[in-house]
């Protein structure tokens, strides 16, 4: 995937985001289809990802390690994240309001896929 032909197309923030799992799961819930895409939908908090500090609540999963999520439903990138072991690379986007300075997200995952529960990792 060239990532910088999607930054200049849909996304205006793509992060690298590397997270030790300490055993105790990534603690973050993910939603989300085949055609829409997995999205954070929640940080557990006092979780390996809620400590880290930098995955949001809606930011896309567009990479586990090496592999590319496109077309994958949550239950498979749920998959490919326990597979992951203790080191796990992801690359995440989020979209952002142009005007704004603060890159606050400027619709809610829910909003966009009004989809109900979702999977915890």
């Amino acid at each position: 995937m060239n990532f910088s032909t999607l930054l200049n197309t849909e996304w205006a923030q793509v992060e690298v985001i590397d997270l030790i799992n300490d055993g105790s799961g990534l603690a973050f819930g993910i939603i989300g289809g085949r055609s829409t895409g997995v999205v954070v939908k929640t940080i557990l908090p006092g979780g390996v990802a809620d400590r880290d500090g930098r995955l949001q609540s809606g930011d896309h999963i567009l990479q586990i390690g090496e592999v590319n999520l496109r077309g994958l439903g949550s239950e498979q990138v749920a998959s490919v994240l326990r597979q992951c072991g203790i080191h796990v690379r992801m690359v995440v986007a989020r979209p952002v309001e142009s005007t704004s300075s603060d890159y606050q997200v400027t619709v809610s995952a829910e909003k966009i896929f009004n989809l109900a529960r979702p999977l915890k990792i």
